[in-house]
């Protein structure tokens, strides 16, 4: 549907590839999937998009009127509007469900959304202002930033936020069935608060030949309310960095907690748990190194 301000109706039946290993793409300016929970469905790939380079998307409540009725149709015709109905109806068998696209000039806006499997999301910009909850995992695809801050919260088993242009400013709640973690990539500074348990730092999935899995051409700091900062991959090489950065500043914060990592800065380095455990650059620049024990 390759016209501007088409909307995309399904209201029954199920939406399938001819080939049930081929890709989907829905294309159109809104959409209203209607049919019913796992109603898109497939084995391959799905994306969604609007046909306006500009089109905004909104997410869960965002996506939604005070008497929670879905914003598409109502003449709030600025966005992509996708209401937890919406997102229900994706089915959770696709190798991968992608919904946005960076624009020269579009905001991905999530308000309280539930994920019931894996979805990455993208957007110029992307903000997080609700509680964006994934059973399994959550990809934020922006270009130029992604904004999650207090009270908002990020909260999913696998999070990977990707700001190749832009900053990262965001809470979560990571790690939640205990198998994933956090990957981050920005231009700018990257400020992350994790608000419950470790904050695990993994291999991205969502972009490749990453050089950290914490990166960054400005400064970084990750910070957990009541738990240690670790490396999620065992049997890691010995040339693998976690963190890199200019100034790099990793806070573990409670009784008993460590830091074990490897970073790169161009800068500072500044640490704080109960043991650290710690393998940075030589040149580097220690300005704050607290512990009950070093190694």
């Amino acid at each position: 549907m390759a016209v501007a301000g088409a909307i995309f109706n399904h209201e029954s039946g199920i939406i399938q590839a001819a080939n049930e290993s081929g890709d989907i793409i829905l294309k159109a300016d809104d959409v209203n999937l209607a049919a019913g929970v796992g109603s898109v469905d497939g084995q391959a790939n799905l994306t969604i998009r609007s046909v306006a380079d500009t089109r905004d998307y909104r997410f869960g409540s965002a996506a939604v009127n005070v008497n929670d009725l879905d914003l598409t149709g109502t003449g709030s015709n600025s966005a992509m509007n996708f209401s937890q109905r919406d997102l229900d109806a994706v089915a959770n068998r696709f190798s991968r469900i992608l919904i946005g696209h960076a624009g020269t000039a579009n905001t991905t806006t999530i308000g309280d959304t539930s994920l019931n499997h894996r979805f990455d999301l993208s957007g110029r910009t992307i903000s997080v202002v609700g509680t964006l909850l994934s059973t399994t995992g959550v990809g934020l695809l922006s270009t130029h930033g992604i904004a999650a801050a207090g009270p908002s919260l990020i909260k999913a088993d696998r999070i990977d936020l990707d700001a190749p242009q832009g900053t990262i400013t965001a809470r979560i709640d990571s790690a939640v069935s205990g198998t994933g973690g956090l990957a981050a990539r920005a231009l700018g500074d990257i400020t992350i608060v994790e608000i419950a348990g470790d904050l695990i730092l993994v291999n991205p999935t969502v972009w490749t030949g990453a050089a950290a899995f914490v990166l960054s051409q400005d400064d970084i700091e990750l910070r957990t309310v009541g738990g240690s900062i670790l490396d999620g991959v065992s049997n890691d090489a010995a040339e693998t960095v976690h963190v890199q950065g200019d100034d790099v500043k990793l806070f573990a914060f409670g009784s008993g907690t460590a830091i074990t990592v490897k970073a790169v800065t161009g800068g500072a380095f500044s640490g704080r748990a109960t043991t650290l455990n710690l393998n940075f650059e030589a040149d580097a620049v220690v300005e704050t190194l607290m512990a009950e024990r070093t190694i």
